[in-house]
């Protein structure tokens, strides 16, 4: 069963030059759509250090509907304690060559 994507764009020229800004409608990963499916990792900004979140409990305390990449500017290191946040990605629950 495949979905639907509509892709929208905004163009803009300046001479020559045409800058094209794609917007999906298919909207942005959710707490509920990526657990027990994938795991989250914030990288820090400044520092790199790199650590699992634990989406269950983020799930408990925010709702299935809140967005993955309002994280982004929630986590904090607590390593270098930067301003900056982190970068949250998806990643793999499994790894593929371990089963």
């Amino acid at each position: 069963m495949s979905k639907e994507v509509q892709v929208e764009a905004d163009v803009l020229q300046i001479g020559n030059l045409k800058i094209v800004k794609m917007r999906s409608t298919m909207g942005a990963a959710t707490l509920g759509s990526v657990f027990e499916r994938y795991k989250l990792n914030a990288i820090c900004n400044d520092c790199g250090r790199s650590k699992e979140l634990d989406v269950a409990a983020l799930k408990d305390k925010y709702g299935d509907d809140f967005g993955v990449p309002r994280l982004s500017k929630m986590v904090k290191c607590t390593k270098c304690g930067s301003p900056h946040g982190c970068v949250v990605h998806l990643g793999n629950l499994y790894d593929p060559k371990m089963g």
